[in-house]
């Protein structure tokens, strides 16, 4: 049926012929002329998406020209090669030559502007991993408590992309010369060119967003390792760029730092050296720092400590009040020790100390240690569902007697709630790390260091009291850290209240002396680094270009559950409105009317003043609906449909208090009442475009609007311009529809 449908649309001869398409004919016209075939579906929904989101149909038409099917053909359209050359140079030859100007003009724009924009690189709140939520979406509310109204809301984000057959491809043309150019400190231009080029290549539109901004935030998390161009030139390309050619002020926190060679390239250690604040989140990484030479950084704890518990959500697991219960998850490294040996250690807690084992996994290898589990001991096996919240993961977590895992962030979410931890490695020193900023007693157990983990276990379970004491010390240090690093945050931004930052202390602190590089482990994660490089694959589809849809469910529905418990009201309104906001369009599409209707709810009681005047009227829209409906279904006898068997004869009859009916024909009620309240909704787009979504599902539903509209034909329209048709043109010459109400039209048309 499409290839028939759409089979009709020619190639184009020439870029402004293609140009000239919209919508679904532009997307086809595109394949057709570059790829000599009808889109597949996937396709076709992929590049119609990116169209709604405002992305620029010479960006589209580049990405399918440069795509590989399209190199496999030599396609060529005249005039597209000089095109994308100079939608290149439009773009970036403003800031190409004021690059070696000093960039002090920039502080001077924060001090003297009420709010400058900031952008997160690196993002990973849109990922279904726990860990990477927690630390991005807190990075966020850290941010705003530092400077709060300073910095505009919401934050722009630029997530972390995922590995794809681009990359590949880039690496084998590029990589040798953009290392080479990341590691010089003066650039020529050709080289600035080179840098833009390929980034523009990769990042598209997104690179538009550091370009856009005042700040840029660069966390760096656990993907720096140099394990392939992904985690290593590609992921400091951006930061990069914002700051030697954008000349914008960088800001390098949330990250550990490892690097899988002996000696740290030169290229990495020049990117971090051109940052105007370089923070690591555990010991380990500043002691690697110190030990390779690089001085010049600080210690910022990571913002997942900033977490706070809340159990609420769906697929929670329905835990017995009278069973005892350990948690486990896997590791980063779980593929390079046996699922098999990390079953059998848990079995033997199970059985030793007669604990019920409780899986907490959202991703990757540690949803195998799941399932095998479930294979070996059947479906009683009790798990933490994936699409379950991180709030609610550390809300879980409290109820173990202990968490058992070497995921680095489900160990933080464990110290929030003061969980004890008996930590295995993950895939770099950062669990090491983690457990010095803690002060934590126990070590980091490797797999087959069976009898130190059931001794740490026992030491745990003879002591409960004291390791939570320990955790509580622990983390409250970590806080006194999170807020020293809000003034040396606002320090670097010459935005601190104090002429001198007190923030030394973060280089200079007890445990770093203690901290050294241990030359074993080292090695140990250096071959872990090695073997992940090995598997890595570059798949060649849609959804390797750009990052995949978030989940997020989990991560809006606790934060309304959080404004209506009162819960860190402020923090989660402001994280609310950049998950709804950075997301509308991916919000739209993944929620229902009745999640959509809460969104609008939350607005209208938290927001601000003409947030919650427009959020109440879309929900108000809904209700009513659904009010009509409750009504009709009842008073009916609750029939398979609203819609009469037969058509009906219309009257229009009096109501009450002077009020009459609608006329189903050609009355404007609705036409008048959707004109007005879109204009209203104009002032708030995200919560116009929830509108159009719940009014789009009330016309094409089962409701009474609907019903009404196939009798009306234009109930959901803003405009009375059709009652010029000729289907109502007797209704016009016997004065049934007014000259006054179509008078305008005619004359607008003259």
């Amino acid at each position: 049926m499409f290839k028939r449908q759409y089979s009709e649309i020619d190639s184009a001869n020439s870029l402004n012929e293609l140009i000239s398409h919209d919508g679904v004919f532009f997307v086809i016209c595109i394949y057709k002329t570059i790829l000599g075939r009808i889109p597949d579906y996937d396709g076709l929904v992929f590049y119609l998406n990116r169209l709604q989101q405002g992305v620029e149909k010479i960006e589209i038409i580049r990405q399918v020209y440069f795509s590989k099917e399209a190199r496999s053909r030599s396609a060529s359209l005249p005039g597209l090669t000089t095109a994308i050359v100079k939608r290149r140079l439009s773009r970036f030859l403003p800031f190409i030559f004021p690059f070696r100007k000093e960039y002090s003009e920039n502080f001077e724009k924060l001090s003297e502007n009420k709010s400058w924009k900031a952008v997160v690189l690196n993002f990973t709140g849109d990922r279904a991993n726990w860990g990477c939520q927690a630390t991005s979406w807190e990075l966020i509310k850290y941010i705003y408590e530092v400077f709060g109204s300073q910095v505009a809301m919401p934050l722009e984000v630029v997530p972390l992309f995922p590995r794809g057959q681009i990359d590949f491809e880039l690496n084998q043309k590029y990589g040798v010369a953009v290392e080479s150019v990341l590691a010089k400190l003066q650039p020529t231009d050709d080289e600035i060119r080179l840098l833009l080029d390929v980034a523009d290549q990769r990042y598209a539109h997104y690179l538009d967003k550091i370009i856009n901004s005042d700040v840029v935030f660069f966390q760096a998390e656990g993907t720096l390792t140099g394990s392939d161009m992904v985690h290593g030139w590609r992921l400091l390309l951006l930061p990069y760029i914002a700051k030697k050619i954008f000349g914008k002020i960088v800001i390098s926190l949330n990250q550990t730092f490892f690097w899988k060679n002996t000696v740290v390239d030169d290229f990495v250690l020049n990117v971090f050296r051109s940052f105007d604040l370089v923070a690591v989140r555990e010991v380990a990484s500043l002691a690697y720092l110190r030990s390779i030479g690089f001085s010049n950084a600080y210690l910022i704890p990571d913002a997942a400590f900033l977490t706070r518990a809340v159990l609420a959500g769906d697929g929670l697991p329905s835990l017995d009040t009278n069973k005892r219960y350990f948690g486990v998850t896997g590791s980063a490294a779980l593929q390079y020790f046996s699922i098999d040996t990390m079953l059998e250690i848990v079995e033997n807690v199970k059985k030793r100390f007669g604990l019920t084992p409780l899986f907490i996994c959202s991703a990757g290898m540690d949803l195998d240690l799941a399932r095998q589990a479930q294979t070996r001991w059947g479906e009683n096996v009790i798990t933490v569902v994936p699409n379950v919240s991180y709030r609610a993961v550390a809300a879980i977590i409290q109820k173990c007697d202990f968490l058992l895992g070497g995921r680095y962030h489900m160990a933080i979410l464990a110290a929030t709630v003061r969980t004890p931890i008996v930590l295995l490695p993950s895939n770099t020193h950062k669990n090491e790390g983690l457990l010095a900023l803690l002060n934590y007693p126990l070590l980091v157990r490797h797999i087959d260091d069976y009898a130190g983990i059931i001794e740490d276990v026992e030491t745990v379970l003879k002591s409960p009291e004291v390791f939570k004491a320990l955790l509580d010390d622990g983390v409250r240090n970590i806080f006194k850290w999170l807020e020293a690093g809000k003034e040396l945050l606002r320090d670097t931004l010459k935005l601190s209240n104090v002429s001198e930052s007190s923030c030394t202390e973060l280089q200079f602190n007890k445990y770093i002396y203690s901290m050294i590089v241990d030359a074993y482990s080292f090695n140990y994660y250096k071959k872990i680094i090695s073997k992940q490089a090995e598997g890595y694959s570059y798949p060649d589809t849609q959804d390797t270009i750009f990052p995949p849809s978030p989940p997020l469910f989990s991560i809006i529905f606790p934060l309304i559950v959080n404004l209506r418990r009162g819960v860190e009201a402020e923090a989660s309104m402001i994280l609310f409105r950049q998950a709804v906001e950075v997301y509308i369009e991916e919000v739209c599409k993944q929620f229902d009317t009745r999640w959509l209707v809460s969104i609008c709810d939350t607005f209208a009681e938290f927001g601000e003043p003409v947030e919650r005047r427009n959020a109440f009227m879309v929900s108000m829209l809904a209700i009513f609906e659904k009010v009509s409906q409750t009504y009709a279904y009842w008073r009916l006898g609750y029939p398979q449909s609203l819609a009469p068997a037969t058509p009906l004869e219309h009257r229009k009859i009096p109501l009450w208090d002077g009020m009459d009916s609608f006329h189903l024909v050609h009355g404007d009620v609705t036409i008048n009442m959707f004109r007005r309240l879109e204009n209203l909704l104009s002032e708030t787009p995200s919560i116009e475009k929830i509108y159009r979504r719940v009014r789009d599902g009330i016309k094409d539903g089962e409701t009474i609007l609907g019903v009404l509209n196939k009798q009306h034909k234009h109930v959901f329209e803003t405009d009375y311009s059709w009652v010029l048709g000729d289907d109502y043109l007797t209704l016009r010459e016997s004065g049934e529809i007014p000259l006054i109400k179509y008078q305008h039209f005619i004359e607008n048309s003259k």
